[in-house]
């Protein structure tokens, strides 16, 4: 006889046969078996230890760091913002500069720059 019990009762099921138990095996499925052997062996757990020390290898070294007085600042998105606007002012100041007033050599200056803008896609 079988007796079970729900895990939201409080009282046990009625009893039953074992020769009124159905079970069907469906499939095995080796590779947990084979994650389970690992892992309890002492080898798994070297190489349970070792994976965890590899993802946390980096807040590690932060951590360290920080600790030491050697924490490098993060750069702050707007110190980025006025880099990359200054830049950009500049790169047109240059541009602005180098303009060419004889239409024939401004053609070919265009001519260039696009091979070169297209030459740079590409990569």
């Amino acid at each position: 006889m079988l007796q079970t019990q729900g895990v939201a009762n409080n009282t046990p099921d009625h009893p039953i046969k074992i020769s009124q138990v159905k079970a069907k095996f469906v499939t095995k499925i080796p590779l947990v078996n084979s994650l389970y052997n690992l892992f309890l062996s002492p080898w798994g757990l070297v190489i349970f230890l070792l994976l965890i020390i590899l993802i946390f290898l980096d807040e590690l070294v932060n951590f360290i760091r920080v600790l030491t007085g050697n924490a490098k600042p993060k750069a702050d998105i707007n110190d980025i913002i006025k880099r990359l606007q200054e830049e950009e002012r500049l790169e047109k100041e240059k541009k602005k500069s180098s303009e060419i007033d004889d239409p024939k050599m401004k053609k070919i200056d265009d001519v260039y720059n696009h091979i070169v803008k297209d030459d740079s896609d590409e990569k």
